[in-house]
């Protein structure tokens, strides 16, 4: 744990420090640096995510085998293509796992590359938030999340083409991204769903009730086809049915994230009328859906898997919120940055169990034995 501790809390500083540097010189060129810095951490880290022996085994029968094309089939082209251009060069696998993870941070910061002011809140809350815990245990699928948060630049500014164009790629990586085809038209007839604070609050609520009430049988009775197209079949399978129908774990972990989306929603408006982002109007009415799908289907792993798209924008209006109550709200600053250190070590602490325990690869016999 100690470990965790230090490597994580060296990489944040570091790249805190540079996107400082980068908002003061207001210079994209340092956030790339800090990405790619983060790349090298979690290019050598080893047994990230849950998912890391079988693409370390796909990856590594890529390098040894002729066939890579056979290989790829159970992946989207896009995927496939980093996996067989890598390992043309004989790259190690830290290399392989290093370019997914600058590719997946690339893509997210990129939508903010002219928001130099953003930066430093940016990092913190993806960093403090935890955020890298995510990004580690569905790596194809958040390489089309990441896209996916890069093409809601172009949703808020109203350009399709290049909407249709960052969604395809996305679809390339994992094709649960086709269902992201619709909200174009959503905003494009309406840019502003969620403003009414009561309201917001009134969907929260009801989002908590329905989270007792077991309504994922009936959904997945109704969305096979769509699960099938989307490659989450694997969760309907009965060797899943136990992650299906746990019970959602409500402890202090759960309760700091809750304060802190209510504090979200409390203040949207305000931080809406300080910022004027076309972009945080937008990610803010997704990330309103997102919650209300995370308490209603937190026993899924399938449907948590689908939220992905959407809940995942959490850190993007967190940073909003926070770079409004730097200016105008210390009280709020303060406490937000609290909720969001105790997020961190809650996540941290409890790394053998969510696979955020940092091991270097030259350490594998310690994964094994932590």
């Amino acid at each position: 744990m100690l470990q965790s501790f230090i490597v994580y809390g060296v990489l944040i500083l570091s790249m805190l420090y540079l996107s400082y540097i980068g908002r003061a010189k207001r210079q994209w060129k340092y956030m790339v640096y800090a990405v790619a810095l983060y790349a090298i951490v979690f290019g050598v880290r080893y047994g990230v995510g849950v998912d890391f022996f079988s693409y370390l085994h796909n990856y590594l029968a890529y390098t040894t085998t002729s066939g890579g094309w056979s290989i790829s089939q159970s992946f989207e082209p896009g995927f496939a293509l980093i996996n067989r251009v890598l390992s043309a060069f004989q790259a190690h696998y830290t290399i392989f796992f290093g370019v997914i993870a600058f590719l997946q941070v690339y893509f997210t910061f990129l939508a903010f590359k002219r928001e130099s002011r953003l930066y430093p809140y940016l990092i913190f809350t993806f960093m403090v938030l935890a955020q890298w815990l995510t990004y580690s245990n569905g790596l194809r699928q958040i390489l089309a999340v990441s896209i996916w948060i890069w093409a809601i630049k172009f949703l808020a500014e109203k350009k399709p083409w290049h909407y249709y164009i960052a969604i395809a790629a996305a679809f390339s990586m994992h094709t649960s991204a086709i269902l992201l085809i619709i909200f174009y038209p959503i905003f494009h007839w309406k840019t502003e769903w969620f403003k009414n604070i009561k309201w917001q609050f009134l969907l929260l609520a009801i989002s908590l009730v329905l989270m007792k009430v077991d309504i994922i049988q009936n959904l997945m009775q109704n969305i096979d086809t769509i699960v099938q197209m989307t490659r989450y079949d694997d969760y309907l399978q009965q060797e899943h049915a136990n992650q299906i129908h746990n019970v959602a774990k409500i402890g202090v972990g759960f309760a700091v994230t809750l304060f802190t989306i209510i504090l979200l929603i409390y203040y949207s408006n305000k931080t809406r009328a300080f910022v004027k982002s076309k972009y945080f109007n937008v990610a803010y009415d997704l990330f309103i859906i997102g919650v209300c799908l995370k308490y209603i289907l937190i026993n899924s792993m399938m449907f948590t898997r689908i939220n992905y798209f959407f809940i995942n924008l959490m850190f993007i209006i967190a940073a909003y919120t926070l770079h409004y109550a730097h200016r105008n709200n210390k009280a709020l600053f303060y406490t937000l940055v609290g909720f969001i250190t105790l997020t961190f070590l809650f996540n941290v602490i409890s790394g053998d169990d969510n696979t955020a325990t940092y091991v270097f690869f030259w350490q594998k016999d310690l994964y094994y034995t932590k």
